[in-house]
């Protein structure tokens, strides 16, 4: 509910209002983290058709990291960049940082393409080659980066050799 919405009901005032958007607020975020701790990645279609529902229709692109444990099991979640329209930028040094912080054995990445066409440009190459080298490095499984529409994902484990 909205502010106003809140307001709107009788013996709430702005300071109530606030205060039950964070509380709102806390038990979508509690939720969404008992929900993503024991959840199994099976398939890039799979992850991609969860991805799509939460960047699909964002109005700038997001890097999303996913840290899973060997069982496959997602043990974090981190919004590494929220670009413009047209770009993210990512640091393959800021990724590895929180895949050890939480011990992760291995990493995927999302991010959407808020055009809709999921096809990557010349730097989701890049830095997927980037990820891919630090990863190597650090003993971490780079399984795979997606990139996702409201309607469409492109997988580079599924369509480049990249991965």
């Amino acid at each position: 509910m909205t502010l106003q919405e809140l307001q709107s009901l009788s013996g709430i005032g702005r300071i109530k209002a606030i205060e039950l958007q964070a509380v709102i607020e806390l038990g979508h975020r509690i939720h969404k983290h008992e929900a993503l701790e024991m959840e199994s990645i099976l398939s890039s279609q799979k992850l991609a058709k969860k991805m799509q529902q939460e960047l699909g229709d964002k109005k700038q692109e997001h890097l999303v990291a996913l840290y899973l444990n060997t069982q496959n099991q997602i043990i974090h979640q981190q919004t590494i960049f929220i670009g413009s329209a047209t770009r993210s930028i990512a640091e393959p040094r800021e990724i590895l940082h929180y895949a050890l912080k939480h011990m992760a054995t291995s990493v995927i990445l999302v991010h959407n393409h808020p055009s809709g066409a999921v096809s990557p440009s010349q730097n989701d190459d890049h830095v997927t080659k980037l990820v891919k080298e630090a990863c190597e490095l650090m003993g971490i499984v780079f399984l795979d980066h997606l990139i996702v529409s409201h309607s469409d994902y492109f997988s580079y484990r599924e369509k480049t050799d990249l991965i």
